[in-house]
């Protein structure tokens, strides 16, 4: 009967340790699909070195803002791609920029807290882009 105890004890200490892992990657989950969308710069919004994104572009401001200044945005999807590039309201004639490379998910207590952009080249040393805020429709990053 002793035998059976803890054989018993050892299946429920397996369940329970695949619950909590189970419940780590499903709180995290639904942070990291919000992550995945494309963001655009809102260029009043940012302070201190913070870089603030909505999913919605942003709109320039006659008077405020350049007619033909370029924003940044970025799009993340969930199969590894991560591109950099430019939006514009008012300027189509203008060559905007972009830059594709690959990233991972840095985490800290199931929550993506940096993310690690990996250029293409051998040569080239990878990029670490902190994630300050993270909601549905705001992406803070520094």
């Amino acid at each position: 009967m002793q035998y059976n105890y803890h054989i018993m004890n050892k299946i429920l200490s397996l369940f329970a340790g695949l619950a909590f892992a189970t419940a780590a990657v499903a709180q995290n989950a639904p942070q990291a699909n919000a992550l995945f969308n494309t963001w655009y710069e809102w260029p009043h919004e940012s302070v201190n070195g913070a870089t603030v994104y909505h999913t919605a572009k942003y709109v320039p401001v006659p008077g405020i803002d350049r007619q033909d200044e370029a924003f940044r945005m970025i799009s993340i999807s969930a199969d590894g791609n991560f591109i950099m590039g430019e939006y514009c309201g008012y300027c189509p004639a203008v060559k905007l920029k972009e830059q594709k490379n690959t990233y991972k998910l840095i985490s800290n207590e199931n929550v993506v807290s940096e993310i690690q952009l990996n250029p293409g080249r051998k040569d080239s040393k990878a990029t670490y882009i902190k994630v300050i805020t993270l909601e549905k429709d705001k992406l803070v990053i520094q």
